[in-house]
């Protein structure tokens, strides 16, 4: 996650930036509970879809290595080729 992608969430959520002064010398944010709460649920879900997509991509690999193996087999059998699709068609269910 980037910091821009943070700092859009936190403008989603409603936290509030402000600017240094007497208190802070450099800009902070303000929140509420509640837009913490917002701000939290939207990390969360940006971090699960996250996740997803590389679970995902690593199923997809995986399933190629074991289609690829299975093509290896040529010499043992006469459907390898069908396996290998079979295996394949698994990620597009």
């Amino acid at each position: 996650m980037t910091q821009d992608e943070i700092i859009e969430m936190a403008w989603q959520a409603n936290l509030d930036r402000e600017p240094p002064d007497d208190y802070c010398r450099v800009e902070y944010w303000t929140a509420t509970f509640e837009d913490l709460e917002a701000y939290t649920k939207l990390v969360a879900e940006k971090v699960l879809a996250d996740h997803i997509a590389d679970v995902s991509k690593m199923i997809a690999a995986e399933r190629e290595a074991c289609a690829k193996e299975v093509e290896s087999w040529v010499h043992m059998c006469e459907d390898v080729e069908f396996l290998a699709d079979k295996i394949r068609a698994r990620g597009q269910a």
